[in-house]
């Protein structure tokens, strides 16, 4: 099987045999996350590597808004991507960026500001679009944030600034009296070179005129090469829905 992969940063994408490559797996699992890597090495230097973490818990943040709330995100851990293994970083670690749904988010929903399935007139009936932006470890994202911004946002080969889009192809659902959403599809981000770590996502309402956002999500520090970066959803049902309001 052919890997793709890029020998320096400003080098360009290639196709090389697997079998030439050496492989090394890692992977971290907590209640709140489970994160796995794949890494290839080429003449001693990491050519390619990808990362997919399973969401499993959503930021605090939501209690007090319509009772109590129980979403689903993630949670900090720590990827050393010298050492090419995953460890947890110990309680009471501070990070740059605050895990947190946006204080002015939950102003805006109460106000009609997010749709994330059919709602009533506004400028039409069609629900929202939404995105999925990546941020350095260092940008300092959190609770504040009001609207997407490209400031500590990252960067490098294959990676669109303001993110990718996020598959909202199922609507809020009921069941008992707890109301629940979650994204329809994996959160992909295909073919890229993210050499600076990063540990957040910021999802935001890109139908918006001013790309309202919503929640940032942290996770283990990752660096990509020439890889994958998957954030995977959880089942979409009252008990382990993305976002759940019960």
């Amino acid at each position: 099987m052919d890997i793709t992969i890029q020998r320096a940063l400003d080098a360009p994408f290639e196709l090389i045999n697997e079998r030439l490559l050496r492989r090394l797996d890692s992977g971290f699992e907590n209640a709140h996350e489970r994160t796995s890597v794949v890494e290839y090495a080429l003449d001693g230097r990491i050519v390619h590597r990808s990362a997919h973490v399973r969401l499993k818990e959503w930021p605090d943040g939501f209690n007090g808004l319509l009772g109590t709330v129980r979403p689903q995100g993630f949670t900090p851990s720590d990827l050393d991507p010298e050492r090419l293994k995953l460890r947890h970083l110990p309680r009471g670690f501070r990070f740059a960026n605050t895990q947190a749904f946006c204080t002015q988010a939950k102003a805006d929903l109460m106000n009609g500001l997010h749709a994330f399935g059919t709602t009533v007139v506004r400028a039409g009936t069609t629900k929202d679009s939404y995105k999925a932006a990546l941020y350095l470890a260092s940008a300092s994202r959190g609770a504040g944030d009001t609207v997407y911004s490209a400031t500590g946002e990252v960067s490098g080969s294959g990676y669109s600034a303001g993110g990718v889009a996020v598959t909202t192809g199922t609507g809020p659902s009921t069941s008992g009296t707890t109301a629940f959403f979650t994204p329809s599809a994996s959160i992909v981000y295909t073919t890229v070179t993210l050499a600076t770590a990063f540990d957040a996502m910021g999802f935001y309402n890109d139908t918006s005129s001013t790309k309202l956002m919503v929640a940032i999500f942290t996770f283990g520090s990752q660096t990509v090469t020439a890889g994958t970066f998957t954030l995977t959803m959880p089942t979409n049902d009252a008990s382990n829905a993305l976002i759940r309001i019960a």
